[in-house]
């Protein structure tokens, strides 16, 4: 299974500007999104009575550009994650990015020879801890 480690950028004393000496994706924007099911309860004249959230999960959209310090690195750099597999994020300031997520359908690698190719992961995570945990759990 692919590794996608982000190395960071170096300043070159004496030469204006920063030059990227990544050999994997740099991540460009990242989105979350918190959905649940919701069930309202009708009392006997109707009306809303009770509401019901199920099912709390994230969905997280990440865009990187995959750029290398030779045109091998970078195109080493432009797979896909196993299906389903864990996918932990930590060092956010943004907490509720932080977690362990699950990666889900819908990546994408996005190559053009006038730009820098784009890759776009989806992932998931669940509120409740134990069922965050079976979604990353294969049965044996």
């Amino acid at each position: 299974m692919p590794t996608i480690t982000q190395r960071g950028k170096a300043v070159l004393e004496g030469i204006a500007g920063t030059f990227d000496v990544i050999t994997y994706p740099i991540a460009q924007t990242g989105k979350l999104t918190q959905n649940w099911e919701e069930e309202l309860v009708k009392d006997e004249h109707g009306f809303d009575a009770a509401w019901l959230e199920r099912n709390v999960h994230y969905l997280a959209d990440f865009s990187f550009k995959i750029v290398g310090d030779t045109a091998a690195h970078a195109q080493g750099a432009a797979v896909f994650l196993a299906a389903l597999a864990t996918v932990t994020l930590s060092g956010f300031q943004a907490a509720a990015f932080n977690g362990s997520y699950q990666n889900i359908s819908g990546a994408d690698i996005d190559l053009s020879n006038v730009k820098v190719a784009d890759l776009a992961l989806k992932l998931r995570r669940y509120d409740d801890t134990t069922q965050n945990t079976l979604s990353q759990t294969t049965p044996s």
